[in-house]
């Protein structure tokens, strides 16, 4: 049998203050426990631990400033577009979702960028690494001051 969890449980186990925040993502369809009865006022949610990860990951997301109506439509675009990776489930080594505050990405293994804000279309990041600037840089100096 899978465990489960209680709402009050949920919040404690996600990072969430209260259930507030859970009912408002139930609401809003963002996110729904896997192992409720039928779905109706007054009845008991309850939470699988695949659902405590999902939580927890847009409890994450929400604190660095991805607004509701954005993680909203980034879970809509992974059900649509991106099928194949369980959201409550193990995305994988080679798959992540960032944010920069204001939107949400996909970052597939392949080196493929998709905002999922904007309907899953392609995205360009350039990465800079700073380590290998910081060397160039004290190099620079080292032939300056030669």
């Amino acid at each position: 049998m899978i465990e489960t969890f209680t709402v009050k449980q949920a919040v404690q186990l996600t990072g969430f203050k209260t259930p507030h925040m859970l009912d408002y993502l139930h609401r809003t369809g963002i996110v729904r426990p896997s192992r409720s009865a039928t779905p109706g006022r007054g009845r008991r949610r309850l939470y699988t631990f695949r659902d405590l990860v999902l939580l927890r990951s847009v409890n994450h997301l929400l604190r660095r400033g991805l607004p509701v109506r954005k993680l909203k439509l980034a879970i809509v675009t992974m059900r649509k577009k991106f099928h194949d990776i369980p959201l409550n489930g193990r995305v994988g080594a080679d798959r992540y979702v960032l944010t920069n505050g204001t939107d949400a990405y996909l970052v597939d293994g392949e080196a493929k960028i998709f905002d999922l804000t904007k309907n899953g279309q392609m995205a360009f990041f350039f990465m800079l690494d700073v380590e290998t600037i910081r060397n160039e840089v004290a190099e620079q100096i080292a032939k300056l001051k030669a």
